[in-house]
């Protein structure tokens, strides 16, 4: 086949296809052409700013949204880092774009997708602010909210008055006269693409309770999201996926979270259902039809994250399978299936 590439993007691709006269020719006769591998929900090109807690907190009981886990403002573009030896091995890997998001937190900020083509971010930028974490992980014992319920609740109630504020925003500024004006909070701004669906919001959940929490609240609050599957326990509520009709990130860890029963029964029983079932977790979505794609959380690097793609594979999965959900599947979950995850022209 012969590919034939205008001012960087595909002009012709085909086995019929003429070599423009003034083309450079890279022979490419002993290589495979593929479409550029897609890491679409990751962690480790994000350089985190160092906090120090401010121990007077604890007396005065002043904590700040930030020191609660509410950080809608924290964006991926901000913090993106990544220099020539990290780019290799993701160049070495196959890798050619990643969207990047933010972990820490009950609102843990907001995601970019970068191309992977050198080290400038602002040449490298696809898309900003694609979407926003939630997590379902409490900020401290010392600040509220200090509890699983305590997280839920704050969830709820600041999406809720996010949603208010983009209704009662949206009326004012088409009537003004008559209409009361809203008051203005940065974080309800911040939230409110999110919190009425326009953007989606990921769910970084740790076990299979957190997908049904996430399910649910999503239902509730009318949220367009997708489910991060960290805890490797998706393939245990595939019918409440089914019925929601739920789009999944899968981590390729298949480490057993602590609520898991196996890992309550000792190191042994833990050990074999992370040796034998939880790499099973990707064929068993694929089986029963469930959107997805990977995601390389807690993988670390490229090489991690392609060997955790060919334990899958062991593990029931199709390579062709393993291969959509690396491409044209993950530029589907990015909306970004008309410029990226296949070969052909445009």
């Amino acid at each position: 086949g012969t590919v034939v590439i205008r001012d960087g993007l595909i002009d012709a691709v085909g086995t019929n296809v003429g070599i423009p006269a003034e083309a450079e020719v890279i022979d490419g006769s002993t290589l495979t052409l593929y479409p550029g591998l897609i890491d679409p929900l990751s962690k480790s090109l994000l350089k985190h700013p160092e906090q120090k807690f401010d121990q007077t907190k604890m007396l005065t009981g002043q904590y700040t949204d930030e020191d609660r886990g509410i950080k809608p403002g924290f964006k991926a573009f901000n913090h993106f880092e990544i220099n020539k030896s990290t780019l290799e091995k993701y160049h070495k890997a196959g890798f050619t774009a990643v969207q990047v998001l933010p972990e820490r937190g009950v609102f843990t900020g907001q995601a970019s997708v970068f191309s992977l083509s050198g080290t400038d971010k602002n040449v490298n930028v696809i898309l900003q602010d694609t979407c926003l974490g939630v997590g379902f992980s409490i900020s401290s014992f010392m600040v509220y909210p200090s509890s699983l319920m305590g997280v839920v609740a704050m969830l709820r109630q600041e999406l809720s008055d996010a949603a208010y504020f983009d209704k009662h925003n949206r009326r004012w500024r088409k009537e003004m006269s008559g209409v009361f004006r809203p008051v203005y909070k940065t974080k309800h701004a911040m939230l409110s693409d999110f919190a009425a669906g326009r953007k989606p919001v990921v769910f970084l959940c740790r076990n299979q309770n957190d997908i049904r929490r996430a399910i649910d609240m999503a239902a509730e609050l009318k949220l367009d999201y997708f489910i991060c599957d960290m805890g490797n326990e998706a393939f245990r509520v595939i019918p409440e996926l089914k019925k929601a009709n739920a789009r999944v990130y899968l981590p390729l860890t298949f480490k057993a979270p602590g609520t898991s029963i196996h890992v309550q029964k000792g190191r042994d029983v833990r050990d074999k259902a992370e040796k034998e079932l939880y790499p099973k977790n990707p064929a068993k979505l694929a089986e029963a039809g469930i959107p997805f794609t990977f995601s390389s959380f807690g993988t670390d690097d490229p090489k991690s994250f392609m060997e955790g793609i060919h334990k899958a594979i062991e593990n029931g999965l199709s390579p062709e399978k393993a291969l959509d959900a690396l491409t044209v599947g993950a530029a589907r979950f990015l909306e970004l299936e008309k410029v990226l995850g296949t070969v052909e022209p445009g």
